[in-house]
């Protein structure tokens, strides 16, 4: 996967991305694989299936996705 810093204010890590499987799918296309999403901040994705304004250098598509309501947080 790409590293993205510019979406990222200086103070953020580079994200660490986690590839979508069965158990945990892209919340963008529902995919079990290829796409990720960064495990500090599940309001990055990288799809590769479902096109954004915001293309990666190698294929995938980012999209920030809206935060989670409190309590709603997907179980890792």
């Amino acid at each position: 996967m790409a590293v993205l810093t510019a979406v990222r204010s200086p103070a953020r890590s580079i994200p660490a991305w986690e590839e979508a499987t069965a158990a945990r799918p892209c919340p963008v296309c529902g995919a079990a694989g290829e796409c990720a999403v960064d495990a500090a901040d599940p309001e990055l994705a990288l799809c590769r299936r479902r096109v954004s304004a915001l293309p990666v250098v190698g294929g995938s598509w980012l999209h920030v996705l809206p935060r989670p309501a409190r309590g709603d947080e997907r179980p890792r």
